[in-house]
């Protein structure tokens, strides 16, 4: 909850009717923008009030999504194309891809499929673990009549196959793969910079 004016508290998030209201800290969140900016964008109709405090999340979302495509599309009636604008932008987005690129092979970025992969092999692992359980007690359990006892061995093969998993390491190393293509975009990027120079 967040603090407003006359000590009224307002709810980070809240459902009514079909709309997900939030406040005005999830909205700065949400924008990474200023309280100005974001009285701002209330004026220009992009962040949707829903009154005092409260916004209509999913409204503003979209409208912002369509400002914000509307500042970076072209205007069509405007064939004048700014060279060094155009440029820079390239130059930008290259030494981001490339700084994306360094922390990947730092170990500080992976890319989104490697995760999927080690994550899938470790639910398998999961798995295995588990349903390797009934197994190994069924002979064990099969003569015995006492409750507890039967619980007891559950609970400790269990706890068993738990604590091999909490000390689970992942069987493959992440090694960052770069394509060819990015090999032959540095090369471009390197041109580049020396054309520029």
């Amino acid at each position: 909850m967040t603090n407003h004016p006359g000590n009224k508290k307002v709810d980070k998030f809240t459902i009514d009717g079909d709309n997900l209201i939030c406040n005005a800290d999830v909205m700065l969140d949400v924008f990474q923008c200023t309280q100005p900016r974001l009285v701002q964008l209330v004026k220009e109709k992009v962040a949707v009030k829903f009154g005092t405090g409260r916004y209509d999340l999913c409204t503003s979302v979209r409208n912002y999504v369509l400002f914000l495509r509307a500042r970076t599309m072209p205007n069509s009636m405007s064939q004048n194309i700014d060279y060094h604008e155009e440029r820079a932008r390239l130059t930008k987005m290259q030494a981001d891809k490339a700084e994306m690129e360094v922390e990947e092979l730092a170990g500080s970025l992976a890319k989104v499929e490697d995760v999927v992969k080690e994550w899938e092999s470790i639910l398998m692992d999961v798995k295995g673990k588990l349903m390797s359980i009934p197994s190994k007690l069924a002979t064990i359990i099969a003569d015995e009549d006492n409750p507890a006892v039967i619980q007891d061995l559950m609970d400790d093969y269990i706890r068993e196959a738990l604590l091999e998993l909490s000390m689970y390491e992942a069987t493959s190393q992440y090694t960052p793969s770069i394509d060819s293509s990015d090999a032959g975009d540095e090369a471009t990027t390197e041109t580049d910079s020396i054309g520029m120079g």
